[in-house]
């Protein structure tokens, strides 16, 4: 089965258990916080088109081939 990630809010993360119960029969998931306050990226008068990081900071990629991405509202 391809990897799950479920991404959940801040402000939801009491579900959490109730999630890893429900998963528990599934073999390669994970659960990621969502750290986000608001949008950062909103259209500004600058340039946006350069990217300001230096290197990638993720661990886990959400765009690899074959991952289902869930937000949890």
């Amino acid at each position: 089965m391809a990897p799950l990630v479920l991404i959940v809010p801040r402000d939801r993360i009491s579900e959490c258990e109730l999630l890893e119960r429900c998963f528990a029969g599934v073999s390669d998931w994970r659960i990621i916080i969502d750290r986000r306050v608001t949008e950062r990226r909103r259209c500004q008068a600058g340039d946006l088109s350069t990217e300001r990081r230096r290197a990638e900071r993720r661990s886990w990629h959400l765009d690899a081939p074959g991952t289902t991405v869930m937000f949890v509202c």
